[in-house]
Formats: C-alpha cells, structure tokens, sequence
C-alpha cells in the first residue's frame, strides 16, 4: 500500500521508561515495554487494539502521539496534528471552566483565528457531537457521563485532526450511551474522513465498529488482520481473560442473519437461561442456537438477567448488540 493511504506507520519501535517516570525517562534502569512493533493505520479506518493489561497499549498510544520516545525504530505521521480521545472525560475535561471555554482553548493557543470565527468553530463541533447549545454555559461536572464524552470527542476534533486514538472511550459508559458513542464515532469517521487507532477490552465493541485489529501480548504485536480473520483464528490466550467462546462466537452472535437486537451467548452466573431483550437464546448440546419468545412466560432470575445483558451485573461470557443504529435512539443524556 502507498504512504498517500496511509494515516500513521509503526515501524519496528522498541520503547519503555527509566524509572522515575515519562517525565524522567534517562533516570535508572530501563525497564522496556514495547519490543519491535510494527504495523500501519490506513486512511478512514478503524483499526482495533486489544490486549490484556499490563501489555502496553496505553504506552503504545503514548509513543504514537509523542509522549515516550522510542529507544528504536520510527513513528511517521502522515496527518498534522493527532489527537487522543481519553477513557475517563471527568478527568481530562477542566473542571474550573465551562464547555465554550474548553473547546476554544486549542483554538486560543493554535493562534490562527479570531474570536468570532473561534466561536463558530465551537458551535459547528457540538452540534456535530450531537449536543444543545445550552451545553456551552456548563461546567463538567453539570453534564451527565455521555454528553462529558461527547465534549470530550469534541475537544480531540476542534481543531480538525485526520488520526484519533481512542483509549476505552465507552468503557465507564452504560450500554445504552455505549451505543450511542459508538455510533457517534462510525458517523464522525465518515463525514470527517477520519481514521482511529480504537483501544478496547471489548472484544463486542471492536468487532462491530473496528475494520482491522491488532491483538498485544507482553509488549508484541502477536496477531493483527482483518476483524473476521482475527475473529474466527485467534489465540485467545493474549486477550488474558477472555474465553475462547468469546472469541469465536462474537461473529456468530453478529451475523446478517441474526434478527434479535441482542444476543446473548455462553453466560455463567446464577441461572440457567439467557435472557436477551425479548428473546431467551438456548444453546444446544451441539453448540447451535435457539431462540423462545417470552410472550409474558416467568423464567426465574429474569432481573438479574436483565442486569447482565444492561451490562449492570457481571458474568463470564459475552454479549453482543448487533443493532446500535436502531436500538437506542435516545436522547444523548
């Protein structure tokens, strides 16, 4: 493939820190992270990190955007200006100032616009992430989780960057707003031409937005390939707790031919049936899956069901949304 189509190449980077910590990195024994990682973001995808942690994906995003440097090898960006959107937005989000504040700031220091224009920048992106303008007087901490997301995907596009990274940026979300990022994100991919390095421990989430992934064990890039290639080959021991059933039936559970908007497959808790919403999936001795439709029958355990299948209780196993455009068209809060 031509440099012209691709948005960042990682060619054979070795990178750690001295102890003391990124700021200082020349001080003690060396301790390595990453170990020759190579691979490339091509132009408008999303490209899927997973990997237990501790494997270097956060050290990774950080080599990337220039925070580490590396002991070996070369990072080339063939956009300006690469942004990260963060896992946690209360934290990242400043919470002495309000929303306008916080989206003009990178224009403020960017230095190139006036404050009108400055300002019509600020608008056009909160309306692009879906929020009322209402939200430009608020401070962080009078916004609910989803919309101090939403700021914070605005900040990291403010001033128009063609490469995201995106570290866990729906995983302190409930599944309803997870839903709504997600398809936010697909939408700003498209009408931004954007591309994304996406770092998940949602096997779920990266198979349906991802169109490649790279799967890091102990610092190695140790698989990467397209979402089904990977899906349907890979090694489950890199993903640390994630169950081989996981892994292989993630592309069963979102096929074309699934009409449920949830399917829930190889859940362990307290009960035996498996709840879905409307729809309780039976897995047969010979792997398949059936479905029953509750049509007001009483299964025992069905909020606790319920809660796993919201995402409110654990359990081992996974379930997958296969309908994230129709299923929650809610209100962004």
């Amino acid at each position: 493939m031509s440099e012209e189509k691709l948005a960042l190449s990682v060619r054979h980077v070795t990178s750690g820190y001295r102890d003391g910590g990124v700021f200082q990195r020349r001080k003690g024994p060396y301790q390595e992270v990453l170990h020759d990682v190579t691979f490339d973001v091509r132009y408008g995808e999303i490209l899927g990190l997973v990997g237990e942690s501790g494997t270097g994906k956060s050290t990774l995003a950080r080599t990337i955007l220039g925070m580490v440097q590396p002991e070996s090898g070369e990072v080339i960006h063939y956009t300006k200006r690469p942004q990260m959107i963060f896992q946690d937005p209360y934290s990242s989000l400043n919470p002495a100032y309000t929303v306008a504040w916080i989206l003009e700031e990178p224009l403020r220091i960017y230095g190139k616009y006036d404050q009108a224009e400055r300002q019509r920048r600020v608008r056009d992106m909160l309306e692009r992430v879906e929020l009322p303008e209402e939200c430009l007087a608020a401070r962080p901490s009078e916004l609910s989780g989803g919309q101090r997301q939403r700021v914070s995907i605005a900040t990291a596009l403010i001033q128009r960057p063609k490469f995201l990274i995106a570290d866990e940026p729906v995983s302190a979300l409930d599944v309803t707003i997870q839903a709504q990022i997600l398809k936010l994100l697909k939408n700003l991919r498209d009408e931004l031409e954007l591309s994304y390095l996406f770092i998940s421990h949602d096997l779920g989430v990266v198979y349906q937005l991802c169109d490649r992934v790279l799967v890091m064990k102990d610092g190695r890039v140790v698989e990467q390939g397209t979402v089904d290639e990977i899906f349907d080959h890979i090694d489950p021991t890199p993903l640390g707790s994630a169950s081989l059933a996981q892994v292989h039936r993630a592309k069963l559970l979102t096929g074309e031919d699934v009409d449920a908007p949830v399917r829930a497959e190889h859940l362990h808790n307290t009960f035996e049936s498996l709840l879905e919403l409307g729809v309780i999936p039976v897995v047969n001795e010979n792997d398949t899956v059936e479905t029953q439709e509750l049509e007001g029958r009483n299964f025992g355990d069905n909020d606790t069901l319920s809660a796993v299948v919201a995402g409110l209780c654990g359990a081992q196993g996974l379930v997958i949304l296969t309908d994230i455009d129709g299923l929650y068209d809610k209100d962004p809060r």
